[in-house]
């Protein structure tokens, strides 16, 4: 049985297939952040790994075979990310797994190769991936995961299958939150759920972190009653316990006015009197591109402050100092 809801009969198909190892040796897991990507890439994972050949029915690993035990130590499970200390998979990385996967299995079923961020690969890496792609061997797969398949070479795309993962109803993820996180307040889930834009994980990653006062602060400053662009982005970065600047907190910033933006946008074209914000269903919608803009830019690994200012001017162009 899978951990995710709401994914559909697809998904399903998709999981008995790995357990009979028909599955298509490359698979990109495509998705929001939360929406469960890495979670079907490891059940994908284990089910492809499980040595139990009893169910051929059966759409998930067994969780009692040598093999499940093994979980992610499991020697024919290969993952390869982003190091700690840099910004990109190096290319050596990308090198060392196909010379891994030329090896024979050491448990003799199958071997699985997770490449998480997959957009993390430069172009190099992604051209050093295409010869594994191309020539997988027997019994390999890869599954790939990424918020952004728009940065991956057509090259690569084009040898791989595709795994969309669903965003739910929000009445579907606070259900979910009730089940999860049952010692939450009601009224915390709720908020949660409303600012996931149906996405599990990131409701539960936004109860569990301090996104409220910076949420606020950005509602705020939407209103017409924060500080400068440049003030409101610094302390956005800081956040509220003072901690170093990172780009998951960059992330959160544009997650949030994007739904803050988004829900302004539609009540500004449900009546012109319901507006909440100084800025007119025009200005809602000139922010949502520059918002979608700002995640490429965050990509392109451009300074955090520097592409939140540039966001938060397109709402506060007078404010001058910013540019300073």
């Amino acid at each position: 049985m899978s951990a995710l809801i709401g994914q559909g009969e697809g998904y399903a198909r998709l999981r008995v297939a790995a357990r009979l190892r028909r599955m298509h040796h490359g698979l990109l897991v495509t998705g929001p952040a939360g929406s469960g990507k890495s979670t079907a890439i490891d059940e994908l994972a284990a089910a492809v790994l499980c040595a139990d050949e009893s169910d051929r029915s059966a759409d998930a690993a067994c969780g009692e075979c040598p093999a499940c035990r093994a979980g992610a130590a499991h020697p024919d499970l290969f993952r390869v990310e982003i190091p700690e200390d840099k910004d990109e998979i190096p290319v050596d990385s990308v090198r060392e797994l196909r010379a891994s996967l030329m090896r024979l299995p050491v448990f003799g079923r199958a071997r699985v190769a997770v490449l998480d961020p997959a957009d993390g690969l430069n172009l190099q890496g992604q051209n050093a991936l295409l010869k594994t792609l191309e020539e997988p061997g027997r019994d390999t797969f890869l599954l790939l995961g990424t918020r952004r398949p728009e940065a991956l070479l057509d090259t690569v795309r084009s040898r791989i299958a595709v795994l969309r993962m669903r965003t739910l109803p929000e009445e579907q993820v606070l259900a979910r939150l009730a089940e999860l996180e049952p010692e939450v307040e009601p009224a915390d889930r709720r908020w949660a759920a409303g600012l996931a834009e149906g996405c599990v994980g990131q409701a539960r990653a936004f109860l569990g972190e301090e996104i409220r006062p910076l949420y606020v602060a950005l509602q705020d400053f939407l209103a017409g009653r924060g500080g400068t662009a440049i003030q409101v982005a610094r302390a956005a970065l800081l956040g509220v316990s003072g901690r170093i600047p990172t780009l998951h907190r960059a992330r959160q910033v544009l997650w949030i006015l994007r739904t803050l933006l988004r829900n302004a946008l539609w009540k500004v074209l449900a009546s012109a009197d319901a507006a909440p914000y100084s800025a007119g269903a025009s200005a809602a919608c000139t922010l949502l591109e520059t918002l979608l803009d700002a995640e490429s830019d965050l990509a392109q690994r451009i300074p955090p402050e520097q592409v939140l200012v540039h966001v938060l001017l397109t709402v506060d162009p007078q404010d001058s100092t910013a540019i300073r």
